[in-house]
């Protein structure tokens, strides 16, 4: 019989290749190989998962971990970035949050005020929301000015001087007319050499004695004469408006008399040029 020794070498051949072709399909249904950290990268670059990726790596880094605090430095949930440092110790006292004073007054709260806030006169008590609980500026120089100067920072953080002044020392009992103008001469020295260019807002405001309405008309008619007052006499301002904010906007608890004193008030509020 004739044996033909080339056909067991050829089917060897054939299985071999076989096998061979069956491997490089297996490989390309598999995809890169995601053991590899170049092969992870060309995957994730078009999957969309390269950017999670990167920022993994990012925030592991010791370099860029440095980087972060030092520039950064990490507050508490709730808190912005301050502009102010009022208790002197280098950093910049965080803000958490704002409050709305009324007609457009709004102020960021410092997130810490113990040691910062204003002090009020012996026997006044002040409401949790009170203006007054805010940083006082020792540096606004108020000679010949009987008031208090409060200052903040503004939605777009912005300095806003609030001067403070006592009512019953400008006016008499139930009466909207100025009847001492001293602090007022002064206040204009004070805008025009201090805060040139400012916008300003009178704002007036009465106890809890007596009705709403009555309170109401009040505040006003004393913020329109303050206000009027400070144009006459050529304050360097842009702008200055005046509002009645009767009762609404209390100071102190009106427990006794030293409190609805406090209460009654005018307020100058002082936007700088810059």
């Amino acid at each position: 019989m004739f044996f033909d020794q080339s056909r067991p070498v050829l089917h060897t051949a054939l299985l071999v290749a076989a096998v061979l072709v069956a491997g490089c399909a297996g490989t390309d249904d598999r995809g890169p190989d995601t053991g590899s950290a170049e092969a992870v990268g060309v995957r994730t670059e078009s999957s969309g998962v390269e950017t999670l990726t990167t920022e993994a790596v990012a925030e592991t880094s010791p370099s860029s971990e440095g980087a972060a605090d030092e520039d950064d430095p990490a507050l508490a949930p709730g808190q912005t970035p301050g502009q102010d440092d009022y208790n002197d110790d280098g950093q910049p006292d965080p803000t958490c949050g704002e409050q709305d004073f009324g007609n457009g007054l709004v102020i960021r709260i410092l997130c810490d005020l113990e040691g910062r806030n204003s002090e009020p006169p012996d026997g006044v008590t002040l409401v949790g929301n009170s203006l007054f609980r805010l940083p006082t500026d020792s540096d606004v120089d108020l000679t010949g000015i009987s008031g208090s100067a409060v200052v903040g920072r503004d939605q777009a953080g912005q300095r806003v001087f609030v001067i403070v002044f006592n009512s019953d020392a400008l006016f008499n009992t139930g009466r909207a007319e100025i009847a001492g103008t001293d602090t007022f001469d002064n206040l204009v020295l004070l805008i025009s050499r201090e805060f040139p260019g400012s916008t300003l807002q009178v704002r007036g405001h009465t106890d809890g004695t007596g009705t709403d309405d009555a309170n109401l008309a009040l505040s006003q008619a004393r913020a329109d004469n303050v206000a009027n007052y400070l144009r006459e006499h050529d304050v360097d301002a842009v702008d200055i408006s005046s509002i009645g904010l009767g009762e609404s906007q209390p100071l102190a608890l009106e427990d006794n008399d030293e409190g609805k004193k406090f209460n009654r008030r005018v307020e100058v509020v002082i936007r700088p040029l810059t």
